[in-house]
């Protein structure tokens, strides 16, 4: 009896695991984006989405507008970003202590 319970357990988990494997197989995968690619900066200072799924990322040196390629819109550093109901982009600059 003791050896049915440790076998229904054993495939439990094993299913368990291969379902885990195909759920994360599926899922997008990560990309680390850099200056390289065009950022404006490796120094994030804020990360944006906006609805019509862009993404804006406020660095040290700009705000640089992400949708499959960057663009540069604003120069200086960037540490909030806000989306009005309107769908216009706004965003502060750091402001020195």
């Amino acid at each position: 009896m003791l050896r049915n319970l440790y076998m229904k357990h054993l495939l439990s988990a094993i299913a368990f695991f291969f379902l885990i494997l195909f759920v994360l197989h599926s899922q997008e995968e990560w990309r680390l984006l850099t200056t390289s690619d065009g950022l404006s900066s490796n120094v994030v200072l804020n990360i944006f989405q906006a609805n019509n799924g862009h993404i804006w990322i406020g660095t040290d040196k700009g705000i640089n507008r992400y949708n499959g390629v960057f663009e540069t819109d604003l120069y200086g550093p960037v540490n909030s970003i806000f989306e009005l109901p309107s769908g216009q982009i706004l965003a502060r600059e750091k402001m020195n202590d």
